[in-house]
Protein backbone atom coordinates (compact mmCIF):
# COMPACT_ATOMS: atom_id res chain seq x y z
CA UNK A 1 0.00 0.00 0.00
CA UNK A 2 1.12 3.43 -0.89
CA UNK A 3 2.12 5.10 2.53
CA UNK A 4 1.49 8.63 1.36
CA UNK A 5 -2.21 9.44 1.93
CA UNK A 6 -4.31 12.94 1.65
CA UNK A 7 -7.26 12.65 3.99
CA UNK A 8 -10.79 13.03 1.93
CA UNK A 9 -11.63 16.79 2.36
CA UNK A 10 -14.77 17.02 4.33
CA UNK A 11 -12.96 14.63 7.25
CA UNK A 12 -9.81 17.13 7.19
CA UNK A 13 -12.20 19.86 7.24
CA UNK A 14 -14.35 18.22 10.29
CA UNK A 15 -11.02 17.56 12.40
CA UNK A 16 -10.02 20.94 11.98
CA UNK A 17 -13.29 22.50 12.66
CA UNK A 18 -13.43 20.67 15.54
CA UNK A 19 -9.83 21.83 16.79
CA UNK A 20 -10.64 25.26 16.16
CA UNK A 21 -13.83 25.05 18.71
CA UNK A 22 -11.94 23.24 21.21
CA UNK A 23 -9.39 25.76 21.16
CA UNK A 24 -11.26 28.42 21.44
CA UNK A 25 -13.57 26.84 24.43
CA UNK A 26 -9.84 25.82 26.01
CA UNK A 27 -8.23 29.26 26.00
CA UNK A 28 -8.75 31.79 28.45
CA UNK A 29 -7.03 34.63 26.33
CA UNK A 30 -8.12 35.54 22.78
CA UNK A 31 -4.24 36.24 22.32
CA UNK A 32 -3.27 32.34 23.24
CA UNK A 33 -5.43 31.07 21.09
CA UNK A 34 -4.12 29.32 18.04
CA UNK A 35 -4.07 30.62 14.49
CA UNK A 36 -7.00 29.99 12.83
CA UNK A 37 -6.13 29.04 9.35
CA UNK A 38 -8.16 28.25 6.13
CA UNK A 39 -10.01 25.59 6.54
CA UNK A 40 -10.22 23.58 2.88
CA UNK A 41 -9.00 22.52 0.08
CA UNK A 42 -4.91 23.26 -0.12
CA UNK A 43 -2.53 26.01 -1.69
CA UNK A 44 -0.51 23.66 -4.51
CA UNK A 45 3.48 24.67 -5.41
CA UNK A 46 4.35 22.39 -7.94
CA UNK A 47 8.77 23.31 -8.26
CA UNK A 48 9.61 21.32 -12.06
CA UNK A 49 13.71 21.34 -12.70
CA UNK A 50 14.77 20.19 -16.46
CA UNK A 51 16.60 16.96 -16.97
CA UNK A 52 17.40 16.48 -13.11
CA UNK A 53 18.14 12.67 -12.66
CA UNK A 54 18.23 11.13 -9.13
CA UNK A 55 21.50 9.86 -7.94
CA UNK A 56 23.37 12.57 -5.84
CA UNK A 57 21.52 15.77 -7.55
CA UNK A 58 19.74 16.98 -4.64
CA UNK A 59 22.80 16.58 -2.32
CA UNK A 60 23.65 20.14 -3.76
CA UNK A 61 20.24 21.14 -2.83
CA UNK A 62 20.37 21.03 0.87
CA UNK A 63 17.52 22.96 1.79
CA UNK A 64 14.91 21.96 -0.08
CA UNK A 65 15.71 18.06 0.37
CA UNK A 66 15.40 18.97 4.36
CA UNK A 67 12.60 21.29 4.09
CA UNK A 68 10.95 18.46 1.96
CA UNK A 69 11.79 14.97 3.73
CA UNK A 70 10.83 17.32 7.06
CA UNK A 71 6.83 16.03 7.39
CA UNK A 72 7.01 14.53 3.24
CA UNK A 73 7.76 11.81 1.30
CA UNK A 74 10.52 11.21 -1.06
CA UNK A 75 9.47 8.29 -3.38
CA UNK A 76 12.57 6.74 -4.32
CA UNK A 77 11.16 4.86 -7.68
CA UNK A 78 9.68 7.47 -9.29
CA UNK A 79 9.97 8.22 -13.27
CA UNK A 80 8.97 10.38 -16.20
CA UNK A 81 7.05 8.03 -18.83
CA UNK A 82 8.62 9.84 -21.64
CA UNK A 83 11.53 11.09 -20.79
CA UNK A 84 11.06 14.01 -22.90
CA UNK A 85 10.60 17.67 -22.15
CA UNK A 86 6.90 18.86 -23.89
CA UNK A 87 5.65 15.17 -23.60
CA UNK A 88 6.42 15.09 -19.96
CA UNK A 89 5.25 18.58 -18.44
CA UNK A 90 1.90 17.40 -21.01
CA UNK A 91 2.32 14.20 -18.42
CA UNK A 92 2.36 16.39 -15.23
CA UNK A 93 -0.44 18.84 -16.12
CA UNK A 94 -2.63 16.02 -17.35
CA UNK A 95 -2.32 13.02 -15.38
CA UNK A 96 -1.99 11.25 -19.46
CA UNK A 97 0.33 8.83 -21.36
CA UNK A 98 1.98 10.85 -24.00
CA UNK A 99 -0.10 8.85 -26.33
CA UNK A 100 -3.32 10.15 -24.95
CA UNK A 101 -2.42 13.56 -24.56
CA UNK A 102 -0.86 13.38 -27.57
CA UNK A 103 2.02 16.25 -27.42
CA UNK A 104 4.74 13.29 -28.37
CA UNK A 105 7.78 15.79 -29.39
CA UNK A 106 8.69 18.89 -28.25
CA UNK A 107 7.33 20.93 -31.03
CA UNK A 108 4.13 19.95 -30.41
CA UNK A 109 2.66 21.55 -27.23
CA UNK A 110 -0.27 23.00 -29.10
CA UNK A 111 -2.19 18.96 -29.43
CA UNK A 112 -2.13 19.51 -25.66
CA UNK A 113 -6.43 19.64 -24.52
CA UNK A 114 -5.57 22.56 -21.93
CA UNK A 115 -9.40 21.67 -20.70
CA UNK A 116 -7.73 18.16 -18.87
CA UNK A 117 -5.23 20.01 -17.24
CA UNK A 118 -4.70 20.84 -13.38
CA UNK A 119 -4.80 24.28 -14.22
CA UNK A 120 -7.59 24.58 -15.55
CA UNK A 121 -9.31 22.15 -12.84
CA UNK A 122 -8.30 24.52 -10.44
CA UNK A 123 -8.71 27.80 -12.02
CA UNK A 124 -12.06 26.69 -12.49
CA UNK A 125 -12.49 26.24 -9.13
CA UNK A 126 -11.90 29.35 -7.60
CA UNK A 127 -7.63 28.96 -7.10
CA UNK A 128 -5.52 31.82 -8.26
CA UNK A 129 -3.34 30.25 -10.59
CA UNK A 130 0.31 31.00 -12.02
CA UNK A 131 3.03 29.72 -13.96
CA UNK A 132 7.05 31.55 -13.58
CA UNK A 133 9.70 29.49 -15.92
CA UNK A 134 9.94 27.30 -18.63
CA UNK A 135 6.69 26.13 -20.39
CA UNK A 136 6.81 23.97 -23.46
CA UNK A 137 9.86 24.30 -25.85
CA UNK A 138 8.11 25.53 -29.00
CA UNK A 139 4.98 27.80 -27.12
CA UNK A 140 5.92 31.25 -28.47
CA UNK A 141 6.08 33.51 -25.32
CA UNK A 142 3.80 36.07 -26.96
CA UNK A 143 1.36 33.69 -26.69
CA UNK A 144 -0.63 33.41 -22.98
CA UNK A 145 -0.35 30.17 -21.76
CA UNK A 146 -4.28 29.59 -21.29
CA UNK A 147 -5.39 29.21 -17.04
CA UNK A 148 -3.19 31.30 -15.42
CA UNK A 149 -3.85 34.45 -13.63
CA UNK A 150 -0.44 35.24 -13.64
CA UNK A 151 2.50 34.23 -15.81
CA UNK A 152 6.18 34.49 -16.70
CA UNK A 153 7.10 31.65 -19.41
CA UNK A 154 9.95 31.02 -21.44
CA UNK A 155 11.32 28.19 -23.62
CA UNK A 156 14.74 28.03 -21.34
CA UNK A 157 17.90 29.79 -20.36
CA UNK A 158 20.12 31.53 -17.83
CA UNK A 159 20.88 35.16 -18.98
CA UNK A 160 19.05 37.26 -21.32
CA UNK A 161 15.45 35.14 -21.56
CA UNK A 162 12.83 36.35 -22.92
CA UNK A 163 9.93 36.16 -20.90
CA UNK A 164 6.15 36.58 -22.29
CA UNK A 165 4.48 37.87 -19.45
CA UNK A 166 0.79 39.46 -19.07
CA UNK A 167 2.26 42.67 -20.35
CA UNK A 168 3.99 41.72 -23.42
CA UNK A 169 7.71 40.33 -23.55
CA UNK A 170 11.00 41.68 -21.98
CA UNK A 171 14.49 40.33 -21.85
CA UNK A 172 15.39 40.07 -18.68
CA UNK A 173 19.19 40.53 -18.04
CA UNK A 174 19.34 38.43 -14.40
CA UNK A 175 19.83 34.82 -13.42
CA UNK A 176 16.68 33.56 -14.55
CA UNK A 177 16.38 30.89 -11.29
CA UNK A 178 16.80 33.75 -9.73
CA UNK A 179 13.66 36.12 -11.50
CA UNK A 180 11.56 33.09 -11.09
CA UNK A 181 11.86 33.44 -7.20
CA UNK A 182 10.95 37.10 -7.15
CA UNK A 183 7.94 36.70 -9.57
CA UNK A 184 6.59 33.68 -7.34
CA UNK A 185 7.50 35.70 -3.91
CA UNK A 186 5.95 38.37 -5.42
CA UNK A 187 2.68 36.15 -6.25
CA UNK A 188 2.55 34.46 -2.65
CA UNK A 189 2.87 37.68 -1.02
CA UNK A 190 -0.47 39.21 -2.90
CA UNK A 191 -2.24 35.78 -2.69
CA UNK A 192 -1.60 36.19 1.57
CA UNK A 193 -3.25 39.73 1.38
CA UNK A 194 -5.93 37.75 0.00
CA UNK A 195 -6.15 34.34 2.00
CA UNK A 196 -9.11 33.44 1.89
CA UNK A 197 -8.40 32.05 -1.48
CA UNK A 198 -6.36 29.15 -2.29
CA UNK A 199 -3.60 28.87 -5.09
CA UNK A 200 -1.62 27.34 -7.51
CA UNK A 201 2.15 27.96 -8.16
CA UNK A 202 4.36 26.77 -10.97
CA UNK A 203 7.82 27.23 -10.67
CA UNK A 204 9.82 25.48 -13.74
CA UNK A 205 13.52 26.38 -13.83
CA UNK A 206 15.56 25.82 -17.01
CA UNK A 207 18.31 23.94 -14.60
CA UNK A 208 19.65 21.32 -15.29
CA UNK A 209 19.39 22.07 -18.85
CA UNK A 210 21.61 22.59 -21.38
CA UNK A 211 23.65 24.88 -21.88
CA UNK A 212 24.47 24.16 -18.01
CA UNK A 213 24.96 28.34 -17.00
CA UNK A 214 25.69 28.70 -13.42
CA UNK A 215 25.21 31.94 -11.73
CA UNK A 216 28.34 33.93 -11.53
CA UNK A 217 28.76 32.96 -7.84
CA UNK A 218 28.32 29.53 -8.53
CA UNK A 219 30.78 28.91 -11.05
CA UNK A 220 33.93 27.48 -9.93
CA UNK A 221 31.53 26.51 -6.90
CA UNK A 222 32.52 23.01 -5.41
CA UNK A 223 30.50 19.69 -5.97
CA UNK A 224 30.21 16.70 -4.47
CA UNK A 225 32.64 14.03 -5.80
CA UNK A 226 31.15 10.84 -7.90
CA UNK A 227 33.08 7.83 -8.56
CA UNK A 228 30.73 6.95 -11.64
CA UNK A 229 29.30 3.89 -11.55
CA UNK A 230 29.31 -0.08 -14.19
CA UNK A 231 27.46 1.59 -16.92
CA UNK A 232 29.27 4.37 -17.05
CA UNK A 233 32.72 2.26 -17.32
CA UNK A 234 30.95 -0.43 -19.41
CA UNK A 235 32.78 -1.12 -23.00
CA UNK A 236 31.17 -4.00 -25.26
CA UNK A 237 27.43 -2.38 -25.86
CA UNK A 238 27.22 -5.05 -28.69
CA UNK A 239 23.81 -6.41 -26.99
CA UNK A 240 22.73 -2.69 -27.13
CA UNK A 241 20.32 -0.71 -30.36
CA UNK A 242 22.18 0.70 -32.90
CA UNK A 243 21.73 4.37 -31.58
CA UNK A 244 24.43 6.16 -33.34
CA UNK A 245 27.85 6.71 -32.07
CA UNK A 246 29.05 5.53 -28.18
CA UNK A 247 32.19 7.61 -27.54
CA UNK A 248 31.25 9.64 -24.24
CA UNK A 249 34.20 9.25 -21.99
CA UNK A 250 33.66 9.79 -18.18
CA UNK A 251 35.96 12.24 -17.96
CA UNK A 252 33.28 14.17 -20.49
CA UNK A 253 30.50 13.18 -17.97
CA UNK A 254 31.64 14.62 -14.95
CA UNK A 255 32.30 17.84 -16.71
CA UNK A 256 28.73 17.90 -17.58
CA UNK A 257 27.90 16.66 -14.22
CA UNK A 258 29.70 19.50 -12.22
CA UNK A 259 28.37 22.02 -14.65
CA UNK A 260 24.72 20.94 -14.10
CA UNK A 261 24.97 20.39 -10.31
CA UNK A 262 26.05 24.09 -10.15
CA UNK A 263 22.95 25.22 -11.84
CA UNK A 264 20.69 23.44 -9.03
CA UNK A 265 22.85 25.62 -6.35
CA UNK A 266 20.44 28.35 -7.29
CA UNK A 267 17.29 26.45 -7.56
CA UNK A 268 18.01 25.80 -3.92
CA UNK A 269 18.03 29.06 -3.18
CA UNK A 270 14.70 29.73 -4.91
CA UNK A 271 13.00 27.18 -3.13
CA UNK A 272 14.22 27.74 0.23
CA UNK A 273 13.40 31.56 -0.28
CA UNK A 274 9.93 30.17 -1.37
CA UNK A 275 9.39 27.91 2.12
CA UNK A 276 10.84 30.45 4.29
CA UNK A 277 7.37 32.44 3.04
CA UNK A 278 5.42 29.65 3.53
CA UNK A 279 6.69 29.05 6.85
CA UNK A 280 6.70 32.43 7.91
CA UNK A 281 3.00 33.20 6.77
CA UNK A 282 1.42 30.14 8.13
CA UNK A 283 1.19 28.80 5.43
CA UNK A 284 2.66 25.22 5.00
CA UNK A 285 0.62 23.36 6.62
CA UNK A 286 -2.28 24.32 4.40
CA UNK A 287 -0.03 23.79 1.39
CA UNK A 288 0.55 20.64 -1.07
CA UNK A 289 3.74 21.14 -2.38
CA UNK A 290 5.39 18.80 -5.07
CA UNK A 291 9.64 18.92 -5.98
CA UNK A 292 9.79 16.84 -9.83
CA UNK A 293 12.15 16.74 -12.76
CA UNK A 294 10.70 16.82 -16.23
CA UNK A 295 13.24 13.22 -16.71
CA UNK A 296 16.57 12.16 -16.24
CA UNK A 297 19.43 12.56 -18.24
CA UNK A 298 22.67 9.80 -18.93
CA UNK A 299 26.23 11.21 -17.92
CA UNK A 300 27.76 8.67 -19.76
CA UNK A 301 26.08 5.42 -19.34
CA UNK A 302 26.29 3.04 -21.97
CA UNK A 303 28.81 6.05 -23.53
CA UNK A 304 25.90 8.18 -23.92
CA UNK A 305 25.03 11.87 -22.69
CA UNK A 306 21.24 12.59 -22.93
CA UNK A 307 18.32 11.23 -22.36
CA UNK A 308 15.25 9.96 -24.85
CA UNK A 309 16.43 6.63 -24.37
CA UNK A 310 14.77 4.25 -22.12
CA UNK A 311 17.68 3.76 -19.26
CA UNK A 312 17.52 4.18 -15.95
CA UNK A 313 19.69 7.44 -15.86
CA UNK A 314 17.42 9.14 -17.87
CA UNK A 315 13.83 8.08 -16.91
CA UNK A 316 14.46 8.06 -13.37
CA UNK A 317 12.93 11.50 -11.65
CA UNK A 318 13.51 12.52 -8.08
CA UNK A 319 9.80 13.03 -6.79
CA UNK A 320 9.11 14.64 -3.22
CA UNK A 321 6.14 15.78 -1.62
CA UNK A 322 4.73 17.30 1.37
CA UNK A 323 1.40 18.20 3.23
CA UNK A 324 2.21 18.27 6.62
CA UNK A 325 -1.84 19.06 7.47
CA UNK A 326 -3.41 16.45 5.10
CA UNK A 327 -1.01 13.37 5.34
CA UNK A 328 -0.34 10.36 6.88
CA UNK A 329 3.43 9.73 5.65
CA UNK A 330 6.50 7.29 5.80
CA UNK A 331 10.15 9.58 5.23
CA UNK A 332 10.63 6.97 1.88
CA UNK A 333 8.51 5.29 -0.13
CA UNK A 334 9.17 2.40 -2.73
CA UNK A 335 6.40 2.45 -4.78
CA UNK A 336 6.65 2.61 -8.41
CA UNK A 337 4.75 5.91 -9.34
CA UNK A 338 5.52 8.44 -11.88
CA UNK A 339 5.23 12.25 -13.33
CA UNK A 340 1.39 11.24 -14.24
CA UNK A 341 0.77 10.77 -11.15
CA UNK A 342 0.75 14.17 -10.03
CA UNK A 343 -2.59 15.85 -11.65
CA UNK A 344 -4.76 13.23 -10.02
CA UNK A 345 -2.80 13.77 -6.55
CA UNK A 346 -3.55 17.37 -6.95
CA UNK A 347 -7.05 17.08 -7.89
CA UNK A 348 -8.09 14.19 -5.19
CA UNK A 349 -6.52 16.70 -2.36
CA UNK A 350 -8.83 19.91 -3.45
CA UNK A 351 -11.83 17.68 -3.72
CA UNK A 352 -12.38 18.31 -7.43
CA UNK A 353 -14.06 15.21 -9.12
CA UNK A 354 -12.48 15.26 -12.71
CA UNK A 355 -14.26 15.35 -15.71
CA UNK A 356 -11.79 12.72 -17.87
CA UNK A 357 -10.18 9.60 -16.73
CA UNK A 358 -6.76 9.67 -15.95
CA UNK A 359 -3.68 7.36 -17.00
CA UNK A 360 -2.18 8.13 -13.10
CA UNK A 361 -3.12 7.53 -9.80
CA UNK A 362 -3.25 9.25 -6.95
CA UNK A 363 0.30 9.17 -4.51
CA UNK A 364 -2.36 8.92 -1.52
CA UNK A 365 -4.55 6.72 -3.16
CA UNK A 366 -3.90 3.10 -1.63
CA UNK A 367 -3.68 1.50 -4.80
CA UNK A 368 -0.17 0.27 -5.40
CA UNK A 369 1.01 -0.55 -9.40
CA UNK A 370 3.07 -3.25 -10.04
CA UNK A 371 4.03 -2.52 -13.65
CA UNK A 372 4.02 1.57 -15.93
CA UNK A 373 4.88 1.90 -19.30
CA UNK A 374 7.58 4.06 -20.58
CA UNK A 375 7.29 5.56 -23.91
CA UNK A 376 9.25 7.69 -26.58
CA UNK A 377 8.40 9.06 -29.79
CA UNK A 378 9.59 11.48 -32.30
CA UNK A 379 13.16 10.21 -31.97
CA UNK A 380 14.05 9.89 -35.35
CA UNK A 381 14.59 13.59 -35.93
CA UNK A 382 17.73 12.94 -33.68
CA UNK A 383 18.59 9.74 -35.55
CA UNK A 384 17.55 7.45 -32.97
CA UNK A 385 14.66 5.16 -32.74
CA UNK A 386 11.26 5.11 -31.14
CA UNK A 387 10.74 2.66 -28.14
CA UNK A 388 8.48 1.64 -25.64
CA UNK A 389 9.29 -0.55 -22.26
CA UNK A 390 6.97 -2.10 -19.67
CA UNK A 391 9.11 -1.13 -16.05
CA UNK A 392 8.42 -3.23 -13.46
CA UNK A 393 10.35 -3.04 -10.25
CA UNK A 394 12.26 -6.29 -10.69
CA UNK A 395 12.91 -5.77 -15.05
CA UNK A 396 12.45 -3.89 -17.34
CA UNK A 397 11.63 -4.93 -21.22
CA UNK A 398 12.06 -2.74 -24.29
CA UNK A 399 11.13 -2.97 -27.40
CA UNK A 400 12.44 -0.17 -30.49
CA UNK A 401 10.70 0.67 -33.12
CA UNK A 402 11.65 1.18 -37.09
CA UNK A 403 10.52 4.01 -39.25
CA UNK A 404 7.45 1.90 -39.98
CA UNK A 405 7.19 0.94 -36.87
CA UNK A 406 8.32 -2.89 -36.86
CA UNK A 407 9.98 -4.21 -33.94
CA UNK A 408 13.73 -3.88 -34.83
CA UNK A 409 15.75 -4.68 -31.40
CA UNK A 410 14.57 -5.69 -27.98
CA UNK A 411 16.34 -5.49 -24.57
CA UNK A 412 15.19 -6.99 -21.33
CA UNK A 413 17.02 -6.65 -17.98
CA UNK A 414 17.12 -8.52 -14.70
CA UNK A 415 16.75 -5.13 -12.47
CA UNK A 416 17.61 -6.84 -9.35
CA UNK A 417 20.97 -8.25 -10.24
CA UNK A 418 21.41 -6.26 -13.27
CA UNK A 419 20.54 -2.64 -11.95
CA UNK A 420 23.18 -0.58 -14.27
CA UNK A 421 21.64 -2.89 -17.41
CA UNK A 422 24.83 -4.50 -18.63
CA UNK A 423 23.39 -7.51 -20.09
CA UNK A 424 20.40 -7.88 -22.21
CA UNK A 425 19.00 -11.11 -21.46
CA UNK A 426 16.73 -10.93 -25.04
CA UNK A 427 18.60 -13.34 -27.56
CA UNK A 428 16.79 -13.46 -30.73
CA UNK A 429 12.86 -13.37 -29.23
CA UNK A 430 11.25 -11.82 -26.24
CA UNK A 431 8.67 -14.09 -24.23
CA UNK A 432 5.45 -13.82 -25.77
CA UNK A 433 4.18 -12.55 -22.58
CA UNK A 434 5.68 -9.23 -22.75
CA UNK A 435 5.02 -8.54 -26.02
CA UNK A 436 1.25 -8.67 -25.31
CA UNK A 437 1.37 -6.88 -22.26
CA UNK A 438 3.39 -3.95 -23.65
CA UNK A 439 1.42 -3.61 -27.06
CA UNK A 440 -1.93 -3.69 -24.29
CA UNK A 441 -0.04 -0.69 -22.33
CA UNK A 442 0.83 1.22 -25.47
CA UNK A 443 -2.98 1.28 -26.46
CA UNK A 444 -4.02 1.49 -22.43
CA UNK A 445 -6.66 4.36 -21.30
CA UNK A 446 -7.60 5.13 -17.95
CA UNK A 447 -7.90 2.55 -15.78
CA UNK A 448 -6.57 -0.22 -17.90
CA UNK A 449 -3.29 1.81 -17.75
CA UNK A 450 -2.91 -0.56 -14.52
Amino acid sequence: MLTYRVRPMRLLGGLLALALAASACTADDPDERAPQGRAGPPNVLIVITDDQRVDGTLDVMPRTKRWFTDNGTRYDSAYATTPLCCPSRASIFSGLYAHNHDVLKNTEPELLDQDLTIQRYLHDAGYRTAFYGKYFNAWEVERDPPNFDDWAISTAGYYGVEFGMPDGVRKVSRYSTTFLADKALGFLEEAERDDDEPWLLFVSTSAMHKPFTPERRYRDAEVPGWESNPAVEEQDTSDKPDVGARHITPAAGLRQRARQLRTLMSVDDAVDRLTAFLDASGETEETLAIFVSDNGISWGEHGLLGKRLPYRESVQIPLLVRWPAGTEHEPVDGSLVANLDIAPTVLEAAGIEPHHEFDGVPLNGGTERDRLLLEQWGNYSKGLPDWASVLTRRSQYVEYYGSEGRTVFRELYDLTDDPWQLNNLVTDAAPPRLERELRALRRCKGGSCM
